[in-house]
């Protein structure tokens, strides 16, 4: 994020106060301390990345090396963070349409794309020949998600304003009270003037962000886009994409607001930001008698299909017919039952 918002604003002090924006919000942190989704905690430093290289592409510098980086990144991280990743840097891409006429810039494109799917191929193709030749839980119709646990999983706009400590709370989603304020204060940077060397990019991420929060509200209905995108799971899930934009545009907004913006005005937002969480800390589930990891039988298998399973979910990555009967694979003995062909049974 620092190599990101440093490169566009041409300011180090922007760039560092992004960072550690990024870092710390409380979304970042509830899935690092709260959800444990290491994939999707991982995907946040890939996200910066890949608008590095668009960005370097489109001044025409070099940025094939920097994206190809970070797109490979997301896609060995997290392929859902990718999916979203490609879909909200093609409105970026295609915002910067004219660019693309230049045909070095869409030469550089074309080859990092080119390069992107070839270092990675070690891992998409097995994964489509895994889609198309054989029956995984995870590829069945609605096995990650339902219509209407999709929708359910919609927040209340009170839920990204601040959380109640009063209810039973097992994730934090809300923005933040900092940030917020920062956000409220993007109208006066805007009419004091943003620098024109990256104001459209300023306007856009502004608008991404709150577009971003907005269909993460249960108020908000996908219509015929949600079959389409229940496979992320959650709505709360694009609130990554939230807390990239809001970074850069909190860090620009007090960059273009303070006058002779240094190194004490990144220690003082920095540090309120930060304190701001501590309040959130209580907030963090703490079970004494969860067990250390190597007490538990990694892969072990649960009759109960409900049930999490260590180190794979819920089982998703099963077969269909062993996701079916959990009760075979729990007392199966580890000796091989196929040498040659096909067992139906």
């Amino acid at each position: 994020m620092y190599w990101f918002v440093s490169r566009l604003t041409k300011s180090k002090e922007i760039g560092a106060l992004a960072g550690i924006l990024y870092m710390v919000m409380p979304y970042h942190l509830n899935d690092m301390y709260i959800r444990n989704a290491l994939g999707e905690f991982l995907s946040y430093i890939f996200i910066p990345l890949v608008f590095l290289g668009l960005y370097k592409l489109f001044q025409k510098e070099k940025g094939g090396g920097i994206l190809c980086v970070g797109a490979v990144g997301l896609i060995l991280t997290h392929i859902l963070m990718t999916v979203l990743t490609v879909i909200i840097a093609s409105i970026y891409v295609l915002v910067n349409m004219i660019k693309l006429k230049d045909k070095e810039t869409l030469k550089q494109l074309g080859i990092s794309m080119i390069c992107i799917l070839g270092i990675s191929e070690f891992f998409w193709m097995p994964m489509l020949e895994t889609y198309f030749s054989a029956d995984y839980a995870v590829y069945q119709k609605d096995s990650m998600a339902t219509t209407e646990s999709f929708n359910e999983s919609g927040l209340d706009i009170k839920t990204l304003l601040y959380t109640d400590r009063k209810e039973e709370t097992t994730h934090v989603f809300e923005i933040g009270i900092p940030i917020l304020l920062m956000l409220c204060l993007s109208v006066l940077a805007i009419k004091k003037g943003i620098d024109k060397n990256y104001k459209k990019e300023y306007i856009l991420f502004l608008i991404l962000g709150l577009i971003c929060t907005v269909i993460t509200v249960k108020q908000f209905h996908w219509g015929i886009f949600e079959k389409i995108f229940q496979i992320i799971q959650f709505k709360w899930r694009i609130l990554l994409f939230s807390n990239f934009f809001f970074a850069v545009i909190c860090a620009i907004t007090m960059g273009t607001l303070i006058k002779n913006f240094k190194n004490k005005d990144i220690i003082a937002i920095s540090s309120i930001c930060i304190l701001y969480l501590v309040v959130l800390m209580p907030l963090l589930q703490i079970d004494p008698e969860i067990q250390e990891i190597d007490q538990y039988m990694i892969g072990e298998v649960t009759e109960k299909k409900t049930e999490a399973i260590v180190g794979m979910g819920k089982g998703e990555y099963l077969t269909v017919k062993s996701n079916d009967n959990r009760e075979y694979i729990r007392t199966r003995q580890n000796i091989p039952y196929v040498v040659k062909g096909m067992r139906n049974d």
